[in-house]
């Protein structure tokens, strides 16, 4: 769990269960609705069209580690140019060239209990979720979660193949952690999710982001800056930042249609915290699109709607720095199955190729 104890009063007990006799197939320990794995939040909608939006997580587990004595770092958000305007859910409007907004520890009417198996740590994405796909092929659903490292999480009420131990993380949720907005005029509590317009954008990470954004809740207890980008717009933070905006222009066009047909591909990939991708490297690295020159846009403009599919589905387009001459199949890569339009094969001139 990434939380502290400062967030959550649980108890864990950290053991390995090994159910038998459940013949492959799931059941519901009673009648009762299935123990919630975690505090839900809101599920984005899948974006299956070229022209909508992704939710971009800027900044990750917020408030982490805030206590009833002490907040974790505060969050400064600074303008482009006008004042940011920032809306709350119980309807406060605050604007300000610059925003602070730290944390607070609130304790709960009525506490709320969270119970489930944990899976992994799987060393990647492909490899928690391609096991979760064999377990729904069995009836048991679950859910691929990132509170430190990929993990799968099943509810308490279902049983699994014996062959899989898990860990056993059971819960009572008894205070959350809340966005406090400092200003002048003291500090007011805030209700996520919560909305921030930049009219001439937000200054974040040495670049300017266009937004809009939104301070939100995950499914650990901590928070989310997340952007609202259309997908061409993202690729313009992608693609400088992936292969250098000083590349040839045909690697620029295929890198376009690449990060294109990747973002979409793995578009649940951060279902469970409510929003789609990461700005790092578990995801496409996402940075600052003022580094998208003249030919980056181009070749973003000139590939508009273009992906690579297979069956009618984009495919899983993975990428990397280097493949050292060889290109791998997924098999060698992650814990998946085998696609047909990833295959071994030597990357190179024929001399390099003849070789060997």
């Amino acid at each position: 769990m990434h939380s502290s104890r400062s967030l959550f009063s649980f108890s864990a007990i950290g053991l390995s269960i090994v159910l038998v006799g459940c013949e492959n197939k799931a059941f519901v320990a009673s009648q009762k609705p299935f123990t919630s794995t975690h505090i839900a939040v809101p599920e984005p909608s899948t974006p299956n069209k070229l022209n909508q939006s992704l939710l971009i997580g800027l900044a990750t587990f917020l408030g982490k580690g805030t206590s009833e004595f002490n907040a974790a770092q505060p969050l400064f958000l600074k303008s482009g140019g006008q004042p940011l305007i920032l809306k709350d859910s119980n309807g406060l409007v605050h604007r300000s060239k610059e925003i602070s907004i730290s944390w607070r520890l609130v304790s709960l009417e009525n506490t709320k209990k969270v119970s489930r198996q944990v899976l992994g740590p799987f060393a990647s994405f492909e490899s928690a979720h391609n096991l979760l796909l064999k377990l729904k092929d069995l009836g048991i659903s679950s859910v691929v979660a990132h509170p430190n490292e990929w993990e799968l999480w099943v509810s308490n009420d279902l049983q699994l193949p014996k062959e899989l131990s898990s860990v056993l993380v059971e819960m009572t949720v008894s205070s959350v952690i809340k966005p406090v907005l400092i200003s002048s005029n003291g500090s007011l509590l805030l209700n996520g999710p919560i909305s921030i317009n930049a009219p001439d954008g937000l200054r974040w990470n040495n670049g300017i982001f266009a937004g809009p954004f939104k301070l939100q809740k995950d499914a650990y207890g901590t928070w989310t800056l997340v952007e609202d980008v259309t997908l061409e717009n993202y690729l313009k933070g992608v693609v400088p930042h992936e292969i250098g905006s000083g590349s040839p222009y045909s690697a620029l066009a295929a890198q376009a249609v690449l990060a294109r047909t990747w973002a979409l591909a793995n578009s649940k990939r951060f279902f469970i915290d409510g929003y789609h991708l990461c700005s790092d490297t578990q995801c496409q690295v996402y940075k600052n699109p003022g580094k998208a020159n003249s030919e980056v846009k181009r070749a973003i403009n000139n590939t508009a709607g273009d992906i690579l599919t297979w069956q009618n589905k984009p495919i899983h387009g993975v990428y990397h720095a280097s493949n050292g001459g060889v290109m791998a199949s997924l098999t060698e890569a992650w814990s998946m199955d085998n696609v047909p339009y990833l295959e071994p094969k030597l990357d190179g001139t024929s001399n390099f190729t003849d070789r060997f």
